[in-house]
């Protein structure tokens, strides 16, 4: 009687480099997934809003924070507008207070520049009205 040989079996290299891309690539499209759900629900809850005395600025995806402004505080109100953004018609619309150094950066907003004139004119009839 002969003695069997002793057989040795050993992983596959590509079977454990497929999965761990595989796993990888599952991971990356889960987080990109989160982050893309994360960014929608705070472009669906960001807005500002005209009151007759307030400018409301709400946003938040997964907890809301609200500001109210009065017309009267808002010191400055500016356009930052990238390349691209001035292509497709988008940009930031900052808005600067009188009394503090709080700054409210309104991102991604189309037609930067239609906000900027009402916001504007919202607190310059303020001043008009806080003068009579």
């Amino acid at each position: 009687m002969s003695q069997p040989l002793a057989t040795e079996y050993k992983q596959s290299k590509n079977a454990i480099i497929i999965s761990y891309v595989l796993y990888r690539w599952f991971l990356a499209c889960m987080t990109m997934g989160i982050i893309g759900l994360l960014d929608y629900l705070n472009y669906k809850n960001t807005k500002l809003s005209f009151e007759s005395k307030f400018l409301i600025y709400v946003t938040g995806a997964l907890t809301t924070h609200s500001k109210e402004i009065p017309y009267e505080d808002i010191k400055n109100v500016r356009v930052d507008q990238s390349i691209i953004g001035q292509w497709f018609k988008y940009g930031t619309v900052l808005i600067s207070m009188k009394e503090s150094a709080d700054e409210i950066a309104f991102k991604y907003v189309h037609e930067p520049e239609a906000v900027r004139k009402a916001v504007q004119e919202m607190y310059v009839r303020a001043d008009k009205v806080k003068l009579l």
